[in-house]
């Protein structure tokens, strides 16, 4: 014959069991929830190559922006010494 203690530790597992399945039943829904509001949010490849062709476009013109005021500097700064070297033959 069954042990009454035997019936009461069934019956503890089977509402422990029921709570494990609704945690994991819960689990699964917020899972789903998260994986669908990363997908929502989301940057797509053609965004992402966009962007990325965007910003080596900028950097290319900034390249050239900062390549074009070195080399006007460069020929100002010779200018200006050749006028000085003048200045200074013309003044003796």
């Amino acid at each position: 014959m069954p042990d009454s203690n035997d019936h009461d530790l069934l019956v503890e597992l089977r509402t422990e069991m029921r709570g494990v399945r609704t945690d994991i039943q819960d689990m699964r829904s917020g899972l789903a929830t998260r994986v669908l509001n990363l997908e929502s949010n989301a940057v797509s490849k053609i965004q992402f190559d966009d962007h990325e062709t965007r910003i080596r476009t900028v950097e290319k013109k900034a390249d050239y922006a900062l390549t074009t005021i070195r080399v006007w500097g460069s020929v100002a700064f010779a200018l200006l010494s050749l006028l000085e070297i003048g200045l200074h033959f013309l003044s003796k």
